[in-house]
């Protein structure tokens, strides 16, 4: 009997575990609205096209996080805030979250790959 509870006891803190860390919505919107500024400003493809994954990925994000209604009034706010000197900064920190994003979504389905190995 008390084997059965320590098993029930692994599987439900499993299957509860906390999801990993997401950014706050306000962090997502400011990366939305600097990937924005260089995905026109961008000279080449490739700085465009990071700017696009960035954009991308924070506007999913916010949509999972808030209602059309709270993305407009805090987009109106945090747009206010970004200037011109702490754009690249911003920018450089959103494509970092994304490329760790990125890789523990790879993480995991490299774990799935050798679990079904198994």
């Amino acid at each position: 009997m008390h084997r059965a509870i320590m098993c029930l006891t692994a599987v439900a803190t499993t299957a509860v575990a906390a999801p990993a860390q997401t950014a706050p919505a306000d962090a997502n919107i400011r990366c939305f609205l600097v990937s924005n500024m260089f995905a026109k400003a961008a000279k080449d493809a490739k700085g465009q096209q990071i700017a696009a994954f960035v954009r991308f990925y924070n506007l999913g994000q916010m949509q999972a996080k808030l209602s059309p209604a709270q993305i407009k009034a805090q987009v109106a706010v945090i747009g206010k805030s970004i200037s011109p000197a702490s754009a690249a900064d911003i920018m450089n920190s959103c494509a970092g979250d994304l490329e760790g994003a990125d890789k523990a979504i790879e993480a995991i389905g490299q774990q799935l790959q050798a679990q079904a190995r198994k």
